[in-house]
Order: C-alpha cells, then structure tokens, then sequence
C-alpha cells in the first residue's frame, strides 16, 4: 500500500471463500463461490519511470473461481462450476482478457475479450458440449457446440450466436433445442433480433423480432412450425394496441395441445384435452 502515489493500490489479492450471491442480492442465484483474483504489475510492459504504481503501465489481472453449488437457472441456482481468466488492464483505460474458460452444463466456454475504453469492446469465444439441462431443467440434455462473438459500443451490443447438438446425439425427456442461431442488437433498452431461428426435434420458429422489455411492445414476423400446427404472425403488439395479421392451422388440435405441453414454464398446467382441426 502506498498512500501517497499515483496509485496507492499497486498491487492486490483477494481470495474469497462459499460466497452465496443470494444473500447478498435476493434477485441472484444460489451459490458458494470460492476462489481468487490477482492483481500486480507486469514489469515486462510497465512504463519506464511509472513506478511506484505503476500508473502509466500495465496490471497483469489472473482470476480463478469455483462454485460448488452450480445447477440449472430455474431452481435457482447459478449453472457455472469453475472460472479461470487472464488478462490485463493498461493505464491507458484498455484491457484485455487473454484468455477465459468457464465450465458449466458439463461442457465449456472459452474465449477472449478486449475493451478498447471509449471505442468499445468485443468478445469471441466457443461453447463446447454445454448439456441445456443443466441450464435449465425442462431442456433435454443434448449438449450444444458452437460459435458466438459481441461487441459494444457507446451502450449498444451486437451479438451472434450459432449453437448446434452433435449430430445422432439421443435426447430423453424435456424440449430438445437441436439448433439456435440468431443475430442481433441490444441499444436503448430495445432488442433487434435481425435474424432468429430455433430447431428442435420436432419443431422449427423462424423470423425477425423486436422487444422493448420496458414498454412490452413487441414487433415482427414470426413462422412457427410444430406438430400438429402451422403459425405465420407479422404485426406488433402493446399494452395498449396492437396489430398485424396471424394465420394458425392446427389439423391435428390434440397433437398440437400435446406439444404445448412439452414447453419450458407450461409443463404441469392444466391445458384442456381437446381434438379436431381449427383454422383462424
């Protein structure tokens, strides 16, 4: 500790120890992290004449976490087990994450990140064998692998993802997510889905689609394919009003029905038994 420099903290290690995030933060999930973060000097890139503080320098960042309460989102719980990230912060406002892998869902996530102060920042990584049951308990268990990159700039964040399950891979009980792409932006409170598709075992959404969370407001085109039943929407819809257009071809209702009743928050509702065709 030097009170007097430029940067009194030069360097730093904090190690925690079972730390729930719900006692903490009622919204957060259940945990018991443990683990540590490290933060020094890199005497390799330090700014000559910098120290001590090294404030015109770089921070060498290394932090590892566990957490041995990780389970699926819905029961309350955080799905992340372990942590690891490297990287550095520069004097100049800029950092850089070399290097991050988390492992969760019996799979993992890996990837690099770099912040570039008021320019923005970007992000790319990979998901390996990520099992969504273990994310959320009504998905089946068919992991997924796949690609994914982010950036920001001045508050906005564009994004794409293009997850898959391995081809042949066998699935049990719950919503078996087959193939997820989508590309889009968050900026202004407001979600641009400029391109979703969503397969499944049995089931294909498709289409274009923005949300104002705050507002409810939603907007877009949507083309849902399942068993038992055909949707195409185009409109909007609010509080107040909405409109657009839907045509919904069930020729096979209970079959339908039955498919509802498979989705993720609908299982265990009492949805009506009924049979026939219905068109609107």
């Amino acid at each position: 500790l030097t009170p007097w420099a430029p940067v009194p903290l030069p360097q730093a290690r904090a190690t925690l120890r079972q730390i729930d995030l719900a006692a903490l933060w009622s919204a957060a999930p259940r945990t018991a992290l443990s683990g540590t973060v490290v933060v020094a000097p890199s005497a390799a890139t330090a700014t000559p004449g910098a120290a001590p503080g090294n404030p015109a320098g770089t921070w060498q960042v290394q932090a590892e976490r566990a957490n041995a309460a990780a389970g699926p989102w819905d029961q309350g719980l955080l799905p992340l087990s372990r942590l690891q990230a490297q990287g550095q912060w520069r004097g100049d406002g800029s950092a850089l994450v070399q290097r991050f892998r988390a492992l969760l869902g019996g799979g993992e996530a890996s990837g690099s990140a770099e912040w570039r102060g008021p320019s923005g920042w970007q992000a790319k990584g990979r998901i390996g064998n990520v099992d969504p049951a273990r994310l959320h308990s009504q998905l089946a268990p068919l992991p997924l692998s796949g690609p994914l990159q982010a950036s920001g700039d001045r508050g906005a964040i564009a994004f794409e993802v293009d997850l898959s399950a391995a081809a042949g891979a066998d699935r049990s009980t719950g919503l078996a997510l087959r193939h997820l792409q989508t590309r889009g932006r968050w900026a202004g409170g407001e979600m641009d889905l400029r391109h979703l598709l969503v397969r499944s075992d049995d089931a294909r959404l498709q289409g274009q689609l923005r949300l104002v969370p705050a507002t409810r407001f939603g907007q877009g085109s949507l083309t849902l394919e399942a068993p038992g039943l055909r949707a195409d929407a185009v409109g909007s819809l609010s509080q107040a009003r909405g409109g657009g257009t839907l045509r919904l071809d069930t020729p096979q209702l209970a079959q339908a029905l039955a498919w509802v009743r498979t989705l993720p928050g609908l299982a265990g509702r009492a949805i009506p038994e009924l049979s026939g065709q219905a068109h609107l």
